[in-house]
């Protein structure tokens, strides 16, 4: 790939995305397009500020594709189908742009969503988890695919909480790639990733100018998901279970108590560890997020480690990593 053509695309998209931003919470302002603390909502934030700009962060990271397919087409003929891929963003993105105002039901959105998933699948490597049979390894994958979209969603409270994880596990795959030498699609959707998010994580840093609404956090959930499931195919699953380790463990903890005190699993009751310090007027958005970026630090070196030594070590050092920063939030619950 030519380096000097690549480099100007993404400084030019990154500049790009910056301006995008600005005058989008320009106009969002104008025309009172503003997330709207409501009930439990209102302990983590009274303020109401411009939401939704996921969808325009989607569409600059299509458009990127596309214009690199134009460049490089042989890079997007590694995987499959790529406009069903591309496709299945804009569908996710533009319904959970109208989720954030409209409040579509949640069977619906989980129906649409396994939908996509299920057609997207078509974009992998059809036997993921080779070690199951076929058709088990096709459910579990459009699980795992289906719970980290949402996962993504969920992790969208505090400010500049979610983006990080977004550059974390982008650059977390990018490192890997490059030094394992693969130059397939998945290094340049990281890169892509990469170029939208770093604009949009000065904005939404604390105190937010901006916030992605779900159009974002599902979108990143998508990507974020199917970059995960290239990399079990490309037998990397301890970089898979490396960059997914915290988030699984946290929102799935909670779950699990919440459904075992009564409540749907979906119920908004903002009770994920990372936001009880928050929520209880212990912990700042700041020192949340500046805790939960050591956590990602420590989790990328961890990542790198297991390419030169031993992934099972990393992966159980991960889970400790994972582990402490769970105790250390929910030693602010009360």
């Amino acid at each position: 790939m030519n380096i000097g053509f690549l480099t100007i695309s993404v400084l030019t998209t990154f500049i790009i995305c910056l301006v995008s931003i600005f005058y989008f919470i320009k106009f969002a302002n104008y025309i009172n397009l503003k997330n709207k603390p409501q009930n439990l909502s209102k302990l983590i934030s009274t303020k109401k500020v411009p939401t939704s700009v996921g969808l325009l962060l989607s569409l600059i990271f299509v458009l990127l594709l596309i214009f690199w397919k134009f460049e490089y087409p042989n890079y997007f003929d590694t995987i499959a189908r790529f406009e069903v891929l591309i496709a299945s963003i804009l569908i996710l993105s533009f319904i959970s742009f109208v989720d954030d105002f409209k409040s579509i039901n949640p069977i619906y959105r989980l129906a649409l969503q396994i939908t996509v998933v299920f057609l997207s699948l078509t974009t992998l490597q059809t036997h993921l988890i080779i070690i199951l049979p076929l058709k088990l390894s096709i459910i579990l994958s459009i699980y795992f695919w289906v719970y980290f979209i949402n996962i993504n969603n969920f992790l969208d409270g505090i400010d500049g909480y979610e983006i990080s994880y977004v550059i974390f596990s982008s650059l977390t795959t990018l490192t890997v790639l490059i030094y394992l030498d693969i130059d397939l699609l998945e290094k340049y959707i990281a890169i892509a990733l990469l170029t939208i998010s770093v604009p949009f994580f000065l904005f939404n840093k604390p105190p937010a100018k901006i916030y992605m609404g779900d159009s974002g956090s599902i979108f990143f959930g998508f990507i974020l998901g199917w970059l995960l499931l290239r990399l079990i195919s490309l037998d990397l699953w301890y970089i898979s279970m490396i960059i997914a380790m915290y988030p699984l463990m946290d929102i799935s903890l909670t779950i699990f108590f919440k459904i075992f005190k009564g409540h749907k699993p979906w119920e908004r009751l903002f009770d994920y560890f990372f936001l009880q310090g928050v929520k209880n007027r212990k912990l700042t958005h700041t020192s949340t997020l500046i805790c939960f970026n050591i956590h990602n630090t420590f989790s990328y070196l961890l990542a790198c480690v297991s390419i030169l030594y031993s992934p099972i070590i990393a992966v159980t050092l991960s889970f400790i990593n994972s582990l402490v920063l769970i105790a250390y939030y929910n030693k602010h619950k009360f």
